[in-house]
């Protein structure tokens, strides 16, 4: 299954390395987003969602996720090469 390793980075527990069953993994990443679990159903090698809606909110938490992983790294390099020259490829 793919879904823990494109939306592990929601999950703290599936962030770090899931090598536990990917079912399990699928699991506890729904859960941890909030997601009703009446909206999907966790089969052997597949993730069935109930509503479109839930990947675009997947998505979203995802960026979110993403966004806040980010910002600090982007901070620090934006001191580091304040008044320098744009690097040039």
């Amino acid at each position: 299954m793919i879904f823990p390793f494109r939306y592990g980075i929601i999950s703290p527990q599936v962030c770090k390395g899931w090598s536990g069953d990917q079912a399990e993994g699928c699991r506890i990443i729904m859960n941890d987003a909030g997601i009703d679990p009446s909206k999907w159903q966790a089969g052997k090698t597949k993730l069935f969602l109930k509503e479109p809606s839930t990947v675009s909110f997947l998505d979203s938490q995802q960026e979110a996720t993403h966004g806040s992983f980010l910002s600090p790294t982007r901070k620090i390099l934006d001191v580091k090469t304040e008044g320098k020259e744009p690097f040039k490829v």
